[in-house]
């Protein structure tokens, strides 16, 4: 896809890795895993988002191929970067989704992310995503740690990864919140 802005004949807007339909904006996410489910014909990324906006919320994001495939996605709300081939993604622009990157190191002494936020007792990834964009520092990584801290910064992995990444949030026991010296890192996208 090139960027730019057309006008699609079916008066379909598509500007800068970004798709329309009458349902809403489309984000664009790069080499995304994802479990694709069978596929239907759309000649075009535009006519795939008309499609899936006629699904309503079976269809939360969408995959188009080269071979005109079109997938529906209808529960995300983790994305993870491929480590090889993935899928490109188009994502409904309000629903709420995280981009993990996976769990990495850190120490007291040498930080990986500078900024600490207050401890919060319904930490959750989203929670630390939302406190980090809210000191308006720029910042574009949050970090969950140790069961209960967030940090953010504008760059991680300093210490590498890890694996220790098995504490469970406070706020939702069903995710991790890192572990010991260990943060789940997420990057903070755009409200």
């Amino acid at each position: 896809m090139k960027k730019g802005w057309f006008l699609i004949p079916t008066l379909h807007l598509l500007c800068c890795n970004i798709a329309t339909s009458s349902r809403g904006v489309y984000r664009f996410y790069r080499n995304m895993q994802a479990g694709l489910s069978s596929s239907v014909h759309a000649s075009s990324v535009d006519d795939c988002a008309v499609l899936c906006s006629e699904q309503g919320s079976q269809c939360t994001c969408f995959h188009h191929d080269a071979t005109n495939g079109c997938y529906f996605l209808n529960s995300i709300q983790e994305l993870i970067p491929a480590s090889a081939s993935g899928y490109d993604l188009y994502c409904e622009k309000d629903i709420p989704v995280t981009m993990y990157l996976g769990c990495y190191g850190d120490t007291g002494f040498d930080r990986d992310m500078p900024a600490s936020v207050s401890p919060s007792s319904l930490l959750t990834p989203q929670v630390c995503i939302a406190d980090c964009r809210s000191l308006d520092n720029g910042y574009l990584y949050a970090g969950v740690q140790n069961g209960g801290q967030c940090f953010c910064g504008t760059t991680y992995g300093k210490h590498g990864t890890v694996t220790n990444c098995n504490k469970a949030c406070p706020g939702d026991s069903t995710t991790m919140c890192g572990g010991f010296d260990a943060q789940n890192i997420y990057v903070i996208l755009d409200p």
